[in-house]
């Protein structure tokens, strides 16, 4: 299927398209045959293609570029993640508050346990983690470096005691 032409003693490995129906078949005993894999790809290509040839992000404020990236990489994450285009769709619909859904009893209940989360989740994904640390670095205090274990230790139990508390949390590779 795959061929290896030596090119300077760098082996390509080359595809004969007319072994496809036998990819097609590996492909298939494989189980990657969802066409969410398909939009997937296909998202993070045009994003590549207009931000090396349509100028996408060219001239944006720091802040700008990290938000788009931040929002196109959980948009893909819901292509990559959805067992059909259709959930997928439904759950990009649900993520604006469109369709079904919105804002209910449940919605209400999630926010009250995991305000906590959110709230570091959204002061520590700016700015302010690099400045406590350069802050720390300055003091030289074998105190705050006492203290970061204590905070590392505490951040990675509380994960744990979340994951934990979960009803159903499939690991997403399982999946495959």
């Amino acid at each position: 299927m795959f061929y290896r032409y030596p090119i300077n003693d760098v082996h390509i490995h080359l595809f004969d398209p007319k072994d496809i129906d036998e990819c097609i078949a590996m492909v298939d005993e494989c189980g990657y045959t969802n066409w969410t894999f398909l939009a997937w790809g296909l998202f993070y290509f045009v994003l590549l293609v207009l931000e090396k040839y349509g100028g996408l992000g060219q001239g944006w404020p720091v802040w700008a570029k990290w938000l788009f990236t931040f929002l196109m990489v959980n948009f893909a994450w819901v292509l990559f993640r959805a067992d059909s285009l259709a959930a997928a769709g439904q759950y990009l619909q649900a993520m604006f508050g469109l369709g079904a859904g919105g804002w209910d009893d449940l919605t209400a209940l999630y926010l009250r346990e995991n305000w906590t989360v959110l709230a570091a989740s959204v002061l520590f994904a700016g700015p302010l983690a690099p400045r406590l640390r350069d802050w720390a670095a300055k003091k030289d205090s074998p105190l705050l470096d006492a203290g970061y274990a204590v905070l590392a230790a505490a951040v990675f139990l509380v994960s744990a005691a979340f994951l934990i508390k979960g009803t159903y949390n499939p690991f997403i590779y399982f999946n495959f």
